[in-house]
C-alpha cells in the first residue's frame, strides 16, 4: 500500500479503539509502519 501520511490519521479516526489497542501510544508511527 502506498498511502501518504494523511491515511494514517484517517485510519486512527475510523478505528480509534483498534488503533489504541493495536498501535498503542504511537498511532502515527505505528500506522506509518502498517501502511508502509
Amino acid at each position: 500500500m502506498s498511502h501518504p501520511d494523511s491515511s494514517a490519521p484517517a485510519f486512527t479516526q475510523r478505528y480509534p479503539n483498534l488503533a489504541s489497542a493495536k498501535l498503542g501510544a504511537r498511532p502515527v508511527s505505528a500506522t506509518d509502519e502498517w501502511f508502509a
